[in-house]
């Protein structure tokens, strides 16, 4: 069996997951608000110039896809997060257990246990309280820094970066 390195405990608090959410939006609203920017203008440029050619039919058929477009934009997110927030683990403040080897990891609380390799993380974040692992740009795992019952915040940072160097950022 191979020698645990590192132990975090992390509440999934509705107060965790709410500094996550905000994070995330900082991280990617840009990127997101331009995306949304560019595809609304080229549906709008679409619907006009249907307009100048009498092709009414098309400009409302563009112009449903489009409100349609901006409400999977705006809504869908709350209503993710409005999910998330009624999922079991967040309202009953489950705590998971964190338990980091060399060659991989587990995760563990009172529903599920896993075993994840490392090269499953698609990207990991720091911020000044948290380590984010993300398993996909929507699957994260939440680390307190202050969680840790074996090794500190320090030695995993080293660790990951370590680990897996072009995946870590740092985001203060």
């Amino acid at each position: 069996m191979e020698e645990l390195l590192f132990k975090n405990r992390t509440e999934l608090s509705k107060q965790n997951y709410m500094i996550l959410l905000k994070f995330h939006e900082q991280r990617n609203n840009w990127k997101y608000w331009a995306y949304t920017a560019f595809f609304s203008i080229v549906f709008l440029s679409y619907m006009i110039i249907q307009i100048i050619n009498h092709s009414f039919i098309i400009a409302v058929l563009i112009f449903i896809f489009l409100l349609l477009f901006l409400g999977y934009r705006f809504l869908y997110p709350a209503y993710k997060v409005k999910k998330e927030l009624n999922k079991e683990k967040i309202k009953n403040n489950m705590e998971n257990c964190y338990l980091f080897y060399n060659k991989y990891f587990e995760i563990t609380n009172e529903n599920e246990d896993y075993k994840l390799r490392y090269h499953k993380i698609y990207k990991i974040y720091e911020n000044r309280n948290f380590f984010y692992l993300y398993l996909s740009k929507e699957d994260v795992l939440i680390l307190n820094k202050s969680g840790f019952e074996i090794g500190n915040a320090l030695e995993f940072k080293k660790f990951l970066k370590n680990k897996l160097k072009f995946k870590y950022k740092q985001a203060y």
